[in-house]
C-alpha cells in the first residue's frame, strides 16, 4: 500500500467536521495528492464526479506507481549484481612486438638555480649537514688559538 491510503484515511477523518460539496471535496483532496498521482488522474476520461470513485482511482494509481518503483529498484539491483559478478575481460593483443619504443615525455619541468639565500637556508655550504655538525663538535686547537688571538 502506498501513502495515498493513509492520506485517504486522514481525509475521511476530517470530512464529518466540514460541510463540503462533492466538487469541493474533490478539489481539496487533489491538493494533498502526490504530483505523479494527480497527473495520472488528470488523464482519466471520462472524469469521475463521485468522490468515492475518485478516491479508489487515486489509491489504484498510487499503488501502481509504488509497484513500478519497486520493480525498477529490483531491476537496478539485479543488473548491478550481474555487472559485479561477471568481470569484463579484454582480449590480449593478437600480435606481440619485440620492438622497444621509447617513452614520450610531454612535459619537462626545469628548476631555476637556487639563490644565495636559498642555498644558505638549505645548508649547501660545500658539505652535508652531518659533516658540518660533526666538524663543529670536534675540538681543534688551531682554531681556538686563532679565535683567542683575534679577540685580543
Amino acid at each position: 500500500m502506498g501513502l495515498c491510503t493513509s492520506y485517504v484515511a486522514q481525509f475521511h477523518e476530517l470530512l464529518p467536521h466540514i460541510d463540503f460539496s462533492n466538487m469541493t471535496k474533490l478539489d481539496q483532496f487533489k491538493e494533498g495528492l502526490k504530483t505523479s498521482v494527480r497527473d495520472l488522474l488528470c488523464g482519466v476520461h471520462p472524469k469521475s464526479v463521485m468522490f468515492d470513485e475518485y478516491i479508489k482511482l487515486a489509491i489504484e494509481f498510487d499503488n501502481d506507481l509504488y509497484e513500478d518503483e519497486l520493480n525498477s529498484r529490483k531491476h537496478a539491483h539485479s543488473s548491478r549484481l550481474t555487472a559485479v559478478a561477471i568481470p569484463q575481460t579484454y582480449p590480449a593483443p593478437s600480435t606481440t612486438s619485440t620492438e622497444v619504443v621509447p617513452m614520450e615525455v610531454d612535459t619537462v619541468k626545469f628548476r631555476r638555480p637556487l639563490t644565495q639565500d636559498e642555498t644558505d637556508r638549505r645548508g649547501f655550504g660545500g658539505s652535508s649537514s652531518s659533516c658540518r655538525s660533526s666538524r663543529d663538535r670536534k675540538f681543534k686547537p688551531d682554531d681556538a688559538r686563532r679565535r683567542d688571538a683575534d679577540q685580543r
